[in-house]
């Protein structure tokens, strides 16, 4: 189990029946990939190895899975939740921000936006890291904690109680500079990503073979209420997320223009004849 999610499971086990299911393997750009045509294994692991006492071993089970995040939430809902589903699905603590385009390709934020398809309420949570700094995950585990109790707050008192939302936590070091605001964002907009690198000792003619590139840079001035300005101001950001693409602004511009299109049944007939 990675370091974070440990961290946060354990914290959030000494008040809730907390049910771990993990991907066996590190699943980072795996965005909402899962596994067809092969089968994917589900295996439950004695929680004695990630408690360092027997108190609340009770609240917390631990399930191991060979596939993809979405592949765990979905095994999650669909077999061990078969019977009654879980009151909310917790994706993370990742180890790495997913800001803007990230979300797109984020396993993390898949796994929350597999629970709300579902009808189970989402969040997505991920710390982002720093080369020069080490992160303190219980810490961002805590910081995590209060931010879910005021999101399971607000919602209370919604009209809507199916929600997802994506929650970054800034780096830092230690408790001297633990961020102290948290801003309600919407995504950003990063600059274009990083082109691939050519591998220049590849032995098979004919083939090239490449490194993809790393996703575009912050832009140097954020839009305002985003979430890379919330990030970049050392602010904790909250983006509440939904898995409607459409994009109304077009739809309004189109209006009927497709409605003077007619297909004839001699068309229908010769693309039948072309067969």
């Amino acid at each position: 189990m990675a370091p974070a999610l440990k961290e946060l499971s354990l914290l959030m086990s000494k008040k809730h029946h907390v049910t771990v299911v993990a991907p066996t393997e590190n699943c980072s750009g795996f965005s909402s990939a899962i596994t067809i045509k092969k089968t994917v294994k589900l295996v439950q692991v004695d929680t004695a190895s990630y408690l360092p006492t027997t108190e609340n071993r009770t609240n917390l089970r631990v399930f191991k899975v060979e596939g993809t995040p979405v592949d765990c939430a979905y095994l999650g809902l669909h077999s061990i939740f078969k019977s009654c589903p879980p009151d909310i699905v917790i994706s993370g603590i990742n180890q790495g921000e997913n800001l803007a385009e990230d979300t797109i390709y984020s396993g993390t934020v898949a796994g929350a936006m597999e629970a709300f398809i579902f009808g189970v309420p989402g969040i997505a949570v991920s710390q982002q890291l720093s080369d020069k700094h080490i992160t303190d995950f219980s810490i961002s585990a805590k910081i995590f904690e209060q931010i879910f109790e005021k999101i399971i707050s607000i919602q209370k008192g919604s009209y809507d109680n199916l929600y997802l939302f994506n929650v970054n936590i800034p780096a830092f070091r230690g408790y001297a500079d633990i961020p102290s605001e948290v801003e309600a964002t919407r995504l950003g907009r990063r600059e274009r990503a990083k082109p691939p690198s050519e591998i220049k000792n590849s032995q098979i003619k004919g083939v090239k073979e490449f490194l993809i590139g790393t996703h575009g840079d912050s832009p140097l001035f954020p839009d305002h209420g985003t979430d890379l300005l919330a990030i970049k101001e050392k602010k904790i950001s909250v983006t509440p997320l939904t898995v409607d693409m459409s994009c109304q602004k077009s739809l309004s511009n189109v209006g009927g223009s497709f409605e003077e299109i007619r297909f004839s049944q001699h068309l229908m007939n010769g693309i039948d004849n072309d067969k």
